[in-house]
């Protein structure tokens, strides 16, 4: 009997500890005997404190500092609308399809994009930079500036002294004047310039593989006054801006020579050219 005093006596308790349980609020209670300030308030306000925080999910490996860091952006095809393009910057995609706005020679059209030809002929050459553009198309070096090349070349096997070619901002190389900057293939060496009135400043680049299409990109920054080279995403040199540069006239040129007499034409393949100005 005695037994099942005991047993009853402990369901109640059970019982009792469930009920009081139940009726229970965790979240109610002070955070601790020294803090009265409800846990369910403590919690809240740590979330907003989160998303008031600049810098939150920016750490290594954390999915803002992942989602920045990745080379391509995968949102949904067309989910860019023209509403999103900048309204301070010049944004320009140039077309290829047509030569009638550009000075050129030994250019011809081959969609997508353009191909540079040079004849056998020792220094024979092929350019194309846009026709009379204008102030409005000039690099002042008082804002941004961005230029992009996609491009590969025949015939032209790197290390090779007997061609040249240079993809840059600026008429520095088929007028010899004024400023810009660019990469630029010379004596087998590919070197990323910065060019002020006659003086290159140069930083050799690494040899690559000039027959597949790589990505060219040079970035003036107007606040620490730098060019930054890149090949295909990554930063590969550094040059600091000439001091008071005048304005570079073209805001592109291509040029491509032949350095062999009788040696085999030397082709740049160009798929796409684009700028960016703040």
């Amino acid at each position: 009997m005695k037994k099942y005093l005991l047993l009853f006596i402990a369901f109640y308790i059970i019982g009792v500890i469930i009920g009081i349980l139940m009726d229970f609020t965790w979240g109610e209670t002070p955070k601790s005997q020294t803090d009265n300030q409800k846990i369910s308030e403590a919690i809240a306000e740590a979330i907003s404190a989160h998303e008031a925080d600049p810098e939150a999910h920016l750490g290594e490996g954390e999915s803002l500092q992942q989602h920045k860091s990745n080379e391509v952006i995968d949102h949904p095809a067309l989910s860019v609308v023209a509403d999103k393009f900048s309204g301070s910057q010049t944004l320009v995609s140039v077309p290829l399809n047509d030569l009638d706005n550009y000075n050129q020679n030994g250019v011809t059209v081959t969609n997508p994009g353009i191909t540079l030809t040079t004849t056998s002929v020792n220094n024979s050459d092929s350019a194309i930079a846009p026709a009379d553009p204008g102030p409005s198309h000039n690099l002042y070096w008082t804002s941004d500036f961005l230029i992009q090349f996609m491009a590969r070349f025949f015939n032209c096997t790197y290390g090779q002294t007997n061609f040249e070619f240079s993809l840059g901002v600026g008429d520095a190389i088929l007028a010899g004047a004024n400023s810009g900057f660019g990469f630029r293939y010379i004596s087998g060496v590919l070197k990323a310039y910065v060019y002020k009135s006659g003086t290159f400043t140069y930083s050799s680049l690494s040899s690559l593989d000039l027959s597949f299409y790589h990505v060219y990109r040079a970035w003036y920054n107007n606040i620490d006054q730098m060019v930054y080279f890149y090949i295909d995403g990554v930063l590969v040199a550094s040059i600091a801006k000439p001091s008071s540069p005048p304005p570079a006239d073209d805001y592109f040129e291509l040029y491509l020579k032949q350095k062999q007499s009788g040696g085999s034409q030397r082709q740049m393949q160009l798929r796409s050219i684009f700028v960016s100005e703040l």
